[in-house]
Formats: C-alpha cells, sequence, structure tokens
C-alpha cells in the first residue's frame, strides 16, 4: 500500500472521527483521547521498528502522521468551538449545520494541510 495514502487516510479519519465524536457527545474530552492514542500507538510501533532495527510501515507512519497531529488537533478544537456556538446560538437549522461540520472540515484538512 502507498505510505502517502496511508497518512493521509489516517489523519483525514482522525479529523472526521474527531469531529463526529465533538458533534455527538457532550463530553469535551472523547476527541482528544482519540489524537492521544493515536499518538501512543504510532509511538510504541516506532520504539518496537527502533527496538527490532527494522525498516517498518510504522516508522514511516511516525515521522510524517506525528508531525501533522497537531494539525488534527486544531481542526478538532475549531470543531469543538463552533459546535459549542452553534448550541448556544438559537439557529434554527441546527442538523444542516453539523452535516457541514461533519462534512466539510476533514474535506477542508484534507484541501489545506495535506495537499
Amino acid at each position: 500500500m502507498n505510505e502517502e495514502f496511508l497518512v493521509n487516510m489516517i489523519l483525514v479519519m482522525n479529523v472526521l472521527i474527531g469531529v463526529f465524536l465533538t458533534l455527538k457527545t457532550r463530553s469535551w474530552w472523547l476527541p482528544y483521547i482519540l489524537i492521544g492514542l493515536t499518538f501512543l500507538v504510532l509511538t510504541f510501533g516506532f520504539g518496537v521498528s527502533l527496538l527490532l532495527k527494522s525498516e517498518t510501515i510504522l516508522a514511516f507512519l511516525f515521522v510524517f502522521v506525528v508531525s501533522q497531529l497537531i494539525w488534527v488537533f486544531f481542526y478538532v478544537m475549531a470543531a469543538h468551538i463552533l459546535s459549542w456556538v452553534v448550541r448556544k446560538v438559537p439557529f434554527r437549522h441546527k442538523q444542516q449545520i453539523g452535516w457541514i461540520f461533519l462534512i466539510g472540515f476533514p474535506v477542508v484538512f484534507y484541501l489545506a494541510v495535506l495537499k
């Protein structure tokens, strides 16, 4: 599998799932746990590849995903702030705004950061 595609897929899925968890749960910490787990899994894989002295896909993913993971954090944080604003301000079409967030944030992330 192409490593660049895999890196982009991990990052976009983190944004998609993070925004989804932001919109659907009242727990503010849940999307950030997902980002932290992604970091820990890739760090563990990188450590294992260093211990075994082998070039694995996890070492490649660690370098490129972790360097972009801060952008995932910022996008999920922005979605969190905007979803809080939408909940507090009496908008009429909250469900449509939620769908725009859910679809728009990963697309904008892909076009702005990954391209």
